[in-house]
């Protein structure tokens, strides 16, 4: 899988989009606290090699506005 620490904080992280689609949350896990995501393998196998957009969302919670968070990768 692909793990990374995404900058937002945990009790406002609403899910991820790939390349601009949701990810369902079967395809990922998130450490409470910390906000690693863990992507895995049987999803990210479904990926074309190349380069991939990964968006972290995130909630004010105040405006109740989406802000993201922006990830590139580079599959092999």
């Amino acid at each position: 899988g692909l793990s990374f620490t995404a900058n937002g904080t945990y009790s406002e992280f609403t899910g991820i989009e790939m390349d601009g689609k949701a990810i369902d949350e079967d395809n990922y896990t998130v450490v409470f606290v910390s906000t690693v995501i863990t992507l895995k393998t049987e999803y990210l196998e479904t990926f074309p090699v190349g380069k991939h957009t990964l968006t972290v969302q995130y909630t004010d919670g105040a405006a109740n506005c989406a802000d993201s968070a922006l990830y590139n990768f580079q599959k092999e």
